[in-house]
C-alpha cells in the first residue's frame, strides 16, 4: 500500500494541473508512482488552462474562410487545424457562400439475399419491400416458435 501525501504534494499536484501538465509530467515532477486515480482524487473540480491550438492571427482566417464557404477540409489543408478544432471556432458562424457536397455514397450491384433477383442499391439487402417483409416475416416466426419451447 502506498504511503500518505504530505500537504505540500497535493498543492503541487494541484497547482501543475492548474498549469496544464499531464497526469504523466505531474508524476514526473513528484519523483512519485502515483495512479491516474489519485491525482483525479486532489484535483477534481479545479480548473485547468488549455494551451490554444491556433493564434489569434489563425482563428480570425479560419472563421474568415468559414464565412466565404470554404469546406473544413480546404481550411484544414491551409491553416492544419484539426475539423474540431475549426468546429470549436466556427460554431457561432452562418455560411455565406455556397456548399459543396461531394460525397456520393458507393452503389452496390448485388442479387436480393431472398429471391436472387439482380438490382443496384446503395444499402438494401433485398430488391423490394415485398422480399424484406417476406424474410422478416419468416425471421419473426422463427423466433416465436423458439421463444415457446
Amino acid at each position: 500500500m502506498g504511503s500518505k501525501l504530505t500537504s505540500k504534494q497535493v498543492q503541487t499536484i494541484k497547482d501543475l494541473y492548474i498549469q496544464g501538465k499531464t497526469y504523466a509530467e505531474i508524476k514526473e515532477a513528484l519523483n512519485l508512482q502515483l495512479s491516474n486515480t489519485t491525482i483525479v482524487k486532489y484535483t477534481r473540480g479545479l480548473e485547468r488552462e488549455h494551451p490554444r491550438q491556433l493564434s489569434e492571427e489563425q482563428i480570425e482566417v479560419v472563421r474568415r474562410m468559414y464565412k466565404k464557404g470554404r469546406t473544413y477540409e480546404q481550411i484544414r489543408e491551409i491553416t492544419s487545424a484539426s475539423t474540431r478544432t475549426i468546429l470549436k471556432y466556427t460554431k457561432d458562424l452562418k455560411r455565406n457562400g455556397k456548399r459543396k457536397y461531394t460525397y456520393n455514397p458507393p452503389v452496390f450491384k448485388r442479387n436480393c439475399d431472398h429471391c436472387g433477383k439482380y438490382y443496384e442499391s446503395h444499402r438494401r439487402r433485398y430488391c423490394s419491400e415485398e422480399c424484406y417483409y417476406e424474410v422478416n416475416k419468416e425471421n419473426a416466426i422463427k423466433r416465436s416458435q423458439a421463444l415457446r419451447q
